[in-house]
């Protein structure tokens, strides 16, 4: 029985040889199966530009650059001092915070803690303010979503960071147009099929 065994295995080795001729060709020079079409030739050809190198022209190059997403943003001034703002409704309007306290040159003034404690003595005064400890809400700030509008704001400020993400390869692009508008691809016409 083991012998039967080792035979049919041995017939069965030599049969599926058989069933295809060699072929010394490489993988890559074989012609494509049928129904698969060549490979078409690449005629956009370089390395695109980084996205990050379009500081100076941000708002135009950056957008123009298919992977790249200009993400400045409007954020809060870190420089502008809630203080400025002399009215309860301009300092909440921005997100500072309003405070109210007892001042003056009489006995105990810090101490008092309500408008008519505080009134009542001689020489305080109740004083209201923008606390200038306080910052603009950056929830304020990012409603603006335009530098004009943003720079409009003193307590806002257009952020300057760089244009980000990864720019389409050049050989991604299949029409000259497209292909030279990605800065760092060139079109090659004269390109064969890879």
């Amino acid at each position: 029985m083991k012998r039967y065994l080792l035979l049919l295995c041995l017939a069965l080795a030599w049969l599926s040889a058989c069933d295809e001729p060699a072929d010394d060709r490489s993988p890559d020079a074989r012609p494509p199966a049928p129904g698969i079409d060549a490979p078409a030739a690449v005629h956009c050809k370089g390395e695109p530009a980084i996205c990050d190198s379009f500081d100076l022209d941000i708002a135009t190059a950056c957008a123009a650059q298919v992977g790249c997403v200009d993400d400045r943003t409007c954020t809060t001034n870190i420089a502008f001092d809630c203080f400025e703002l002399t009215t309860e409704t301009a300092c909440a309007a921005v997100g500072c915070s309003w405070r109210s306290r007892c001042a003056g040159t009489g006995s105990g003034c810090t101490l008092e803690q309500t408008q008519s404690g505080c009134l009542a003595r001689p020489g305080c005064r109740w004083d209201s303010y923008c606390d200038p400890l306080s910052r603009p809400s950056p929830l304020y700030c990012a409603q603006f979503t335009d530098g004009t509008t943003c720079g409009q704001q003193d307590a806002c400020a257009w952020s300057y960071q760089t244009c980000s993400g990864t720019p389409a390869a050049c050989a991604t692009f299949t029409d000259e147009t497209a292909c030279v508008a990605q800065r760092g691809c060139t079109w090659d016409p004269t390109a064969a099929a890879n």
